[in-house]
């Protein structure tokens, strides 16, 4: 596995979860490859970018997260990356400022694009837990 790669992938995830922590959804939309498939828990497929734009302005209104996160199997391919990763995220509700924790796992594909830049092809999460109730935050 070729470490410069593996750096690239790694620096790839810090602007991810970054444009997350941020609230910067331009940011987070250019890290997508044009044709993607992204896949919450209790949530349906979203494969376009306007009905992720205006899913993400609503959660944003809502909330701030804090996000650790660690790659635990990489992959890595001509073009693309497999990558299994956990995360860990404090929600933080704007109105109240209650704190929800949650655990995940992510199973992604990555792009490697001509201009050598990874681009997320595809993103499948779950929970480590049943997900928060609906009466907090």
């Amino acid at each position: 596995m070729n470490n410069r790669e593996n750096l690239s992938i790694n620096e790839f995830y810090r602007q991810w979860f970054g444009t997350i922590e941020r609230a910067d959804i331009d940011g987070f939309l250019g890290l997508l490859d044009d044709d993607f498939y992204l896949k919450g828990p209790n949530q349906p497929a979203i494969t376009d970018k306007k009905t992720l734009r205006n899913s993400l302005t609503q959660f944003h209104q809502s909330y701030t997260e804090a996000i650790k996160w660690t790659i635990d199997e990489l992959n890595i391919f001509e073009t693309f990356a497999v990558v299994r990763l956990s995360e860990e995220v404090t929600l933080i509700s704007r109105e109240t400022e209650y704190t929800t924790k949650i655990e995940g796992i992510h199973f992604s594909l990555l792009n490697k694009k001509a201009d050598g830049n990874w681009r997320l092809k595809s993103d499948v999460s779950s929970l480590n837990h049943p997900p928060p109730s609906s009466s907090h935050p």
